[in-house]
């Protein structure tokens, strides 16, 4: 379509929606590529110019298909000399202006700290802190300063990066450099870091590009230095290191009694030895999960009295007038719901978030099993009936919990 053709096109349209206007117009300005013959490659490009810059030249959609598959191997396969270095440039810089080599940081885990630079600004005074514990480490921060962001396009100059950057103890890429633009593209940015959601200004490199970790801030703030390198395999990692040293005898001492589906009671110190589920739920808990209900009661019953038995114990957070009912359809044990600031209540709360899902003991007492979205394996016959393992829900559990997207 050429040019001319699409501005008679458009004329006409203004002409038949405002036919007494002695004008055509539009409150908002638009960029539009067109190619030397006068042929429009792109209507609204103002997007492409600050997304892709001269990147995208020509602007042609075979052009801009070669950034993103560009891109996507960038985010797939990620090289700190890729996703900092040009023709150009193969050095980073410090407050100081020398030139640090950028292969110096392959072996390093790299934070990329996304800088819109509000004006009140917590993240960065965290940083500083993080950055000085982790002086010893293979650690590094690398500014992205970014200039063209609706937040900062209208205040961002070389003398503001300056300003901020004097203050910081890292590295930059330097001002308006075409990686801060690139960068921000191949991990969509810049999104609101003060709107709902993860904050995404930190972005993690390990070394060697061995992973890609998008929520550093979210990890860096709820679990300090301990999940140094910032990925969230470390943080499962510790959620699974403190998993592993709770016992059940925590939640309940050997005296305390469970009842059984005809009323009778049964105390803790009868149940060592066996294997147990702790279900613990809420008003909606029963609903959503009714296949992992159906599937644990058929299981429970075709294992009873077998080698393979296990035992289930099911709380409900509150009392509630369908108690009574729900307990005469279980098989098995029942507890009353857990006071209000009692040990076990607060114990609940660490290990399952609001309080409400399943944790599995071995014969030992040990956590075998934690998670808040049950489910049982068709094909799997060995408890916990489940082959995924604590770390694979452990991250699961994280990517909920902080509302992540899946890697």
């Amino acid at each position: 379509m050429r040019i001319d053709d699409g501005c008679g096109a458009l004329q006409k349209l203004a002409k038949l929606r405002f036919p007494l206007s002695p004008w055509i117009g539009e409150s908002d300005t638009a960029s539009v590529v067109v190619d030397p013959t006068g042929v429009v490659l792109k209507w609204f490009a103002d997007d492409y110019f600050v997304r892709y810059g001269p990147e995208a030249y020509p602007f042609t959609d075979k052009r801009i298909g070669f950034v993103k598959s560009r891109d996507k191997e960038a985010l797939k396969h990620p090289s700190i000399t890729n996703l900092l270095t040009s023709p150009q440039r193969d050095y980073v810089i410090n407050n100081k202006n020398p030139e640090i080599p950028v292969h110096t940081l392959q072996d390093k885990v790299v934070a990329l700290y996304f800088c819109q630079e509000y004006p009140l600004d917590p993240l960065t005074k965290g940083l500083k802190m993080t950055y000085k514990q982790l002086a010893d480490k293979k650690f590094e921060i690398m500014l992205v300063y970014i200039h063209n962001s609706f937040i900062t396009s209208a205040r961002a100059s070389e003398e503001s990066f300056w300003k901020s950057f004097n203050k910081m103890p890292w590295l930059a890429l330097p001002f308006k450099d075409q990686k801060c633009i690139d960068l921000q593209r191949v991990f969509n940015l810049p999104l609101d870091a003060l709107g709902p959601g993860p904050d995404p200004s930190l972005v993690i490199i390990g070394p060697q590009g061995k992973f890609v970790e998008p929520y550093g801030v979210d990890i860096a703030q709820n679990f300090s230095i301990s999940a140094y390198p910032f990925s969230r395999k470390r943080v499962a990692e510790l959620e699974v290191n403190y998993i592993k040293e709770l016992k059940l005898d925590m939640f309940w001492d050997r005296n305390t009694s469970f009842i059984q589906k005809d009323g009778t009671e049964i105390k803790l110190s009868q149940l060592v030895g066996k294997r147990i589920m702790l279900v613990a739920q809420n008003d909606w808990y029963y609903g959503i999960n009714a296949k992992f209900w159906r599937m644990l009661e058929a299981r429970y019953s075709k294992m009873k009295g077998t080698s393979k038995e296990f035992e289930v114990i099911h709380i409900r957070k509150k009392q509630v007038s369908s108690n009574g009912k729900h307990r005469a359809t279980m098989p098995w044990l029942w507890h009353p719901p857990l006071l209000e600031g009692s040990c076990q209540l607060e114990l609940l709360l660490r290990l399952l978030r609001q309080g409400v899902g399943l944790l599995a003991f071995d014969g030992d007492g040990r956590v075998v099993r934690r998670t808040k979205f049950p489910r049982i394996e068709m094909n799997n016959v060995d408890f916990p009936f489940y082959a995924g393992g604590l770390e694979k829900e452990a991250v699961t559990e994280l990517i909920e919990r902080f509302e992540w997207y899946d890697q």
